[in-house]
């Protein structure tokens, strides 16, 4: 004979542990979704101070050397943006 299986009362309802893990990680996006969208203070700062501005002829100079197809160029150009980076860090 078939054993009948017994129906839970509604006090006694129980998930699957998948379940569980399906609506614990549900909360969980949802509170991260939340605290991502949620509206903050949007105060901008400068990359770096208004008064400190990149040199021209530098950058003519970097913008000729990318034009120029030499190798050598090409790690002088490495170091023409490493120096000018280095300045404007220089200038905060």
């Amino acid at each position: 004979m078939a054993k009948l299986r017994r129906q839970p009362a509604d006090n006694e309802l129980a998930l699957h542990p998948i379940a569980r893990r399906h609506i614990v990680a549900a909360a969980l996006l949802g509170v991260a979704l939340v605290a991502f969208l949620w509206p903050t203070s949007r105060s901008v700062e400068p990359a770096f101070a208004v008064g400190c501005t990149r040199d021209p002829a530098a950058n003519q100079a970097v913008a000729r050397l990318i034009q120029d197809r030499d190798e050598a160029a090409e790690t002088r150009i490495n170091d023409a943006v490493f120096s000018l980076n280095r300045a404007r860090e220089n200038c905060r």
